[in-house]
């Protein structure tokens, strides 16, 4: 879910993570909801690091109310870390 001021997300708002010099690339809303944002930033350093979710509104970068960590994860069974879902609140 994306929150925009207390209402779901319009469709096409740009949505992406940022940590340190890693960017994701954009995700757009749909439905008030964003898919397939992956955050997986170069190397290992980033373990541990603040996630800035940012939504572009209207041309304006808005960060989301409430960061994030990033945590390795594992892909096979069993899955440790791996969040599948987050919502984001923007101001």
């Amino acid at each position: 879910t994306v929150m925009i001021s207390g209402l779901p997300a319009k469709d096409g708002i740009a949505i992406y993570g940022r940590m340190g010099n890693y960017r994701t690339p954009d995700v757009f809303t749909k439905d008030g909801r964003y898919r397939t944002l992956v955050i997986g930033p170069p190397s290992p350093s980033y373990i541990g690091a603040p996630i800035t979710f940012v939504a572009s509104i209207d041309g304006v970068e808005i960060a989301a109310s409430i960061p994030s960590v990033f945590r390795e994860a594992n892909l096979a069974p069993p899955f440790v870390n791996l969040n599948n879902s987050l919502d984001l609140f923007f101001p």
